[in-house]
């Protein structure tokens, strides 16, 4: 049975700005319900612990908002009673102050067209740094510069790439795409994404993912995805023009080419089949 409460006076204001969002609901509720209502909200009894929370709790109209605060205080403070010597109650009951907020986001960047685009009642944190991965070309790619001779086998000539490493934690997910994680584990995007100007560019890397109960039975997911970007450029072979072309792009499909000293684009012989098959990213981030 649901708890009985008193939408109080003062609640429901909201506010919106570049860190974000906040609004707060204020009901009055009897003293002895407030276990019952922290379970209602979607708190869960750990045993030896007590109370506390599991899942992130969304605003009943405002699913882009999340319970943030939550606050029990006393009607009349004054007015405590102690029956039979026991615990101290408030019979005047409680007033609880539940306050939501967005995660911080900043209206100067809204997302792109073809950024991630997440479903009503769920939500995206994003993290990213950049660092290198050091390739190893092949000597008989290179002379020497000051007098045009070979170089020596044994020099080991290296090159960094840089790359951008993206981290995705995807949180209130009820129905997460299991069949389409395992499909696309190890593809490229197919079109620019989340600010990634070139297609290829973008490898799907990996995955974890956390479960969550609540005393009635649901079950609530946060999916974490990583995705490496290559942002090197060079001398790259470009399918769409059927040449190189001079500071363009490494993308996942290139590969140093030493005869030519160029970024070309390898294939099995006899087929047009890339190294990384290309797929929609955005297909991620969409329930069921």
């Amino acid at each position: 049975m649901a708890v009985t409460k008193v939408e109080h006076e003062g609640s429901r204001p909201l506010s919106i700005g570049t860190e974000g969002g906040e609004t707060t609901l204020i009901y009055k509720i009897a003293y002895a319900d407030i276990d019952a209502y922290l379970l209602e909200l979607g708190f869960v009894t750990v045993p030896g612990v007590g109370i506390q929370g599991t899942r992130y709790i969304v605003h009943p109209l405002y699913n882009w908002m999340f319970l943030a605060d939550i606050r029990f205080e006393p009607l009349d403070p004054e007015s405590p009673e102690t029956p039979g010597g026991g615990a101290t109650v408030y019979p005047g009951g409680m007033l609880v102050t539940q306050v939501y907020r967005t995660r911080q986001f900043s209206i100067l960047e809204p997302l792109g067209d073809n950024d991630p685009d997440p479903p009503s009642g769920t939500f995206l944190t994003h993290t990213k740094d950049v660092s290198a991965e050091m390739m190893t070309l092949p000597d008989s790619s290179f002379i020497w510069k000051s007098d045009d001779a070979a170089m020596p086998p044994d020099v080991n000539t290296g090159k960094l790439l840089l790359t951008r490493t993206h981290r995705y934690s995807w949180f209130n997910v009820g129905d997460p795409p299991w069949t389409i994680i395992e499909q696309l584990a190890g593809r490229v995007n197919n079109t620019d994404w989340y600010r990634a100007d070139d297609a290829e560019c973008v490898l799907f890397a990996g995955m974890s993912d956390h479960t969550s109960y609540d005393t009635s039975g649901n079950v609530n997911y946060q999916i974490d995805y990583v995705f490496i970007e290559r942002l090197g450029t060079g001398l790259v072979y470009d399918t769409s023009e059927a040449t190189f072309l001079a500071d363009w792009r490494i993308n996942w499909n290139h590969t140093w080419r030493s005869d030519l000293g160029k970024w070309d684009r390898p294939k099995a012989n006899g087929t047009a089949g890339d190294l990384y098959d290309t797929a929609d990213f955005n297909l991620l981030f969409q329930e069921g």
